[in-house]
């Protein structure tokens, strides 16, 4: 999909280990110049594999939304989550790390 959304074919992307119920994964997130997050993908799970197939899917759908301006923050109101808080699946966890990455830069929703 080619849209005005799009992040530049050349951008800082950053990767981070992270963790979720004991399974390691990778969150790598692409950045806009102005430091705001407008990439997401997941990996660490075995090509092919329905776990994979469902990561790809999944960070497909957050990347566009936050291509669409949809904060870090709104994303992480929308998943579930635990009764302790805790994200419930590893999309959420993957979206708290965004949040978290997001914060450190000052906000996610690069309208500054």
């Amino acid at each position: 999909m080619s849209d005005d959304y799009s992040v530049p074919p050349r951008r800082l992307i950053e990767t981070i280990k992270c963790e979720f119920d004991g399974t390691n994964f990778y969150l790598t997130l692409g950045f806009y110049p102005n430091d705001r997050i407008g990439e997401v993908h997941i990996s660490g799970f075995k090509h092919g594999s329905n776990v994979n197939l469902l990561m790809e899917d999944a960070c497909a759908l957050i990347s566009a939304l936050l291509q669409r301006f949809v904060s870090p923050e709104a994303l992480h109101e929308l998943v579930l989550r635990n009764p302790d808080g805790s994200p419930a699946s590893l999309i959420g966890a993957a979206i708290l790390h965004l949040l978290e990455r997001a914060s450190e830069f000052g906000g996610g929703d690069g309208k500054t």
